[in-house]
């Protein structure tokens, strides 16, 4: 097909500031191609031999899942650069999304090109140089929301603790570690006292409040290696690797204190009453699986209720 008028394509930015007299000679071997909507131009696995410009219509990008258009190629974008470039095989497919027309520029002719004007090669580069942009653009923010959905799948969403499905393997984790590092281990295992009759008499978002504050204030009190965890209900869960049995009971008594003295939320009535909290502390010992571990914690937490509540037991 015969070129357009070169003034068209000297407006595109690739060739923006190229002089119409020597565009056409530069443009020798280059040809002007029609694609039919749905025809692919670029295939992934395939060797690719040349730069395609848009110049009318526009051409879908899509990814190697080919589950939809990553993006849009319209008038002025090039598709092909990075595999002629870098002389590799085509990584996305490119399909015509309607009748479109494009340049095709071969290997050969894109250098010539590049080594005659160096106006183009700036204008080759800078548009490289945008994509590269916004890739790394689209990297990050997909890495953001990779690590927000880690997060979600990690943490209790009212409590912003660590989940249970998350300490089952922490928890592995960490018993192994302080096997091998002969490191002491503990586990504190914690309930709200008369949290149902507190729900029952003030009500399940007053309950949610307490819930959070709790949580908040166990943060506060925890060394900095600690791990809480959310582990049902209003029971909740600290892992203290390196703690010995001492360390563990300050921790504890740090938070009994922290939840005497902690401002709680008001509502309608003002501020919620205080709540106190029963603490059970198990020591790894030699031997230890995760279940061990917890059943010594839980045990060690119905003592304390069973001592009085809002105080520890080991």
């Amino acid at each position: 097909m015969a070129f357009p008028d070169l003034e068209g394509i000297r407006g595109l930015p690739l060739f923006h500031g190229v002089e119409s007299d020597g565009l056409a000679s530069l443009l020798a071997g280059a040809s002007i191609l029609d694609v039919e909507a749905g025809d692919t131009l670029l295939a992934p696995g395939k060797s690719n031999d040349c730069l395609y410009v848009v110049l009318k219509g526009h051409l879908a990008l899509h990814g190697a899942d080919e589950e939809g258009p990553s993006r849009t190629l319209g008038p002025g974008d090039l598709a092909g650069a990075a595999s002629l470039i870098a002389n590799a095989p085509v990584f996305s497919r490119v399909v015509a999304e309607r009748t479109t027309q494009v340049l095709e520029i071969p290997r050969n002719t894109l250098w010539r090109m590049a080594y005659q004007e160096p106006v183009f090669t700036c204008n080759l580069l800078q548009y490289l140089a945008r994509r590269l942009a916004g890739a790394n653009s689209a990297m990050s923010t997909a890495r953001a929301l990779q690590e927000r959905y880690r997060q979600h799948a990690q943490t209790d969403p009212l409590t912003a603790l660590y989940n249970r499905r998350w300490m089952d393997e922490r928890l592995t984790f960490e018993i192994a570690r302080s096997e091998l590092r002969g490191k002491p281990l503990c586990l504190m295992m914690i309930d709200i006292d008369h949290f149902k009759s507190y729900n029952d008499t003030h009500g399940h978002l007053a309950g949610d409040l307490v819930l959070q504050t709790v949580a908040g204030t166990i943060q506060k009190a925890l060394r900095e290696n600690d791990l809480a965890v959310r582990y049902g209900g209003e029971e909740m869960v600290v892992i203290l690797p390196g703690a010995d049995e001492t360390e563990t009971e300050g921790v504890a008594e740090r938070l009994h204190q922290a939840l005497a003295e902690v401002d709680y939320p008001a509502m309608d009535d003002g501020p919620l009453p205080r709540v106190t909290v029963s603490i059970g502390i198990a020591i790894r010992e030699s031997g230890d699986d995760t279940a061990n571990l917890i059943r010594r914690a839980d045990s060690a937490l119905y003592r304390a209720k069973a001592a009085g509540r809002n105080c520890t037991s080991m």
